[in-house]
């Protein structure tokens, strides 16, 4: 089964590789206070994320 943040990293990578390289990416969203569980959620993409830009 494939994770949801495997599949937004997956979308995301595309949506980065689309443009003429980042140099910086702002990432912003709802507080934890406001959307419970985010923090984990958000957590949980960014390192798949970061995990397939260093393999």
């Amino acid at each position: 089964m494939t994770s949801h943040a495997s599949v937004a990293a997956t979308r995301a990578l595309a949506w980065l590789g689309e443009g003429e390289g980042a140099s910086t990416l702002c990432i912003a969203g709802p507080r934890e206070s406001e959307a419970p569980g985010i923090d984990a959620k958000a957590r949980e993409f960014l390192r798949t994320l970061y995990r397939r830009i260093s393999t």
